[in-house]
């Protein structure tokens, strides 16, 4: 692909890597010895994430900061020899976390160093620093589930209006502000993760209004008022119905109903005949 079309910059899906990483992570704090990479495994992840957004297209800058990974966890947050793009130090502030640090040269940084290191994983820093990843699709296509789920059948104009409707609840509320208690403090909610077995927390924003709701009701109303033509006409397919296509989905025609009824039958006589 990327021969073929050179003039096209092609990126991974963070979501992907980071996947990935962490399950090095995990495998890798299996083994004795390397139990304490375990507690660090979020922050490494959430610290990959973080390099490459703040790559902004720079190679160089993501492997400075990514490298600078294997200092901080050491309680190393600055450094006097630069690495690479002049990273001679941590951007964060104070801390106030009590996690335990690893201590240099241990099993531990050993084994997070050899996955930081990691040649292939470095090669391959031009496909991250574009910082691309399909996290707003998939919270779009979930949002879509609740009004069209997969388990129910639905014909095409019914599938349609069920999508405008999910695409108008999403646009109406994706930017609704974080709901705060009497203090004026962000109000935050837990959630569970099956996959990592860990809490986390987020915060809870405003409920929903769906103040465009009466202005659609009053707009079905004025069209029915206005429809000269009876609501049992038969209405015709629209050119864009796939219908127009196939009628199902099924890869051949259907044969007569009586016929499948004569060989459901003969089927249910064999069984028998072989029962008895």
């Amino acid at each position: 692909m990327e021969k073929k079309y050179p003039g096209i910059k092609h990126s991974f899906d963070i979501w992907h890597v980071a996947k990935n990483l962490a399950k090095k992570i995990n495998q890798a704090g299996q083994q004795k010895g390397n139990e304490s990479l375990l507690h660090w495994a979020k922050d490494i992840v959430n610290h990959f994430w973080y390099c490459a957004q703040e790559a902004n297209g720079s190679e160089e800058r993501f492997i400075g900061k990514w490298r600078g990974l294997l200092h901080h966890v050491t309680g190393v947050h600055q450094w006097a020899l630069a690495d690479v793009d002049n990273v001679t130090g941590c951007t964060h502030g104070a801390l106030d976390s009590d996690k335990e640090y690893m201590e240099a040269g241990s099993p531990s940084h050993k084994a997070l160093a050899k996955i930081v290191l990691e040649t292939r994983f470095l090669n391959n820093t031009k496909y991250f620093v574009n910082f691309r990843h399909t996290g707003m699709l998939e919270t779009i296509n979930n949002h879509q589930l609740m009004y069209a789920a997969k388990r129910f059948a639905y014909s095409y104009p019914v599938y349609k209006s069920r999508c405008m409707l999910a695409a108008l609840d999403y646009q109406q509320h994706k930017d609704r502000p974080v709901k705060l208690n009497k203090k004026g403090e962000q109000i935050y909610h837990r959630r569970y993760s099956k996959r990592t077995s860990t809490w986390s927390a987020f915060p809870e924003k405003r409920s929903k209004e769906y103040n465009y709701i009466p202005t659609i009701i009053a707009d079905i109303v004025d069209r029915r008022l206005k429809d000269t033509q009876p609501m049992a006409r038969k209405i015709p397919l629209l050119a864009d119905d796939p219908r127009h296509i196939a009628s199902t989905i099924a890869a051949m025609p259907p044969p007569p109903t009586k016929k499948l009824v004569e060989e459901h039958k003969s089927r249910f006589t064999e069984m028998s005949m072989e029962t008895v």
